[in-house]
């Protein structure tokens, strides 16, 4: 049940990105660090679903994008590979908590290097960690 949940919740994510992407009418500032905060939630969750599961599928992108609902698992070098990708580029995405336009409650750049450090420390990474 837990997977099936946290692999919607990857789909849903992936959807949002994509539909975020199109938003007009907002600063390119407000976009990116929206689009920050789901690469962070999609990291996050597959980061809770590698640890519990092991091998889990990945969807780079949505299933409404054309991605078939019927992956098959990624091994599990290939996951944390994806979540640090994912990871950085939310880093890149996201605005830092010292910003003037954080918002209290919300993810910011120094929560997606935490996350990322510890992803490098649950594979044993200990150069990357610091």
């Amino acid at each position: 049940m837990f997977a099936a949940s946290g692999l919607s919740e990857h789909n849903s994510r992936n959807y949002h990105y994509y539909l975020v992407q199109k938003i007009s009418g907002v600063t390119e500032k407000e976009k990116n660090n929206a689009l920050g905060e789901l690469r962070f939630l999609k990291a996050w969750s597959q980061f809770q679903l590698v640890q519990f599961f092991g091998p889990i599928p990945l969807y780079t992108y949505s299933i409404a994008e054309g991605n078939s609902s019927e992956l098959p698992r990624s091994s599990i070098k290939e996951v944390y590979e994806h979540i640090i990708e994912t990871l950085k580029e939310a880093e890149n995405l996201l605005v830092p908590r010292t910003d003037e336009s954080y918002k209290k409650g919300h993810v910011c750049r120094a929560t997606a290097k935490a996350l990322l450090a510890k992803v490098y420390a649950t594979i044993g990474d200990r150069k990357s960690v610091v």
